[in-house]
């Protein structure tokens, strides 16, 4: 059985900003109330990615 890893990525429409990072950042970010969080593999983050910064969001990524 192969393990998948997921990388979170944190939506904040307010702002327009979205982060990704590793499990450490998944687990700070958890209990995010204004904004959205997704569990995404690495090949559905990149096209997240790619449709966030051709609407104009900001993007980053944080490591803790």
């Amino acid at each position: 059985m192969k393990v998948r890893k997921t990388y979170p990525l944190y939506i904040n429409p307010m702002l327009g900003t979205a982060t990704f990072g590793n499990a450490k950042f998944g687990r700070r970010i958890n209990d995010a109330t204004i904004g959205t969080i997704f569990d995404c593999s690495l090949s559905e983050l990149k096209d997240n990615l790619r449709m966030l910064i051709g609407i104009g969001y900001s993007v980053s990524q944080r490591k803790y």
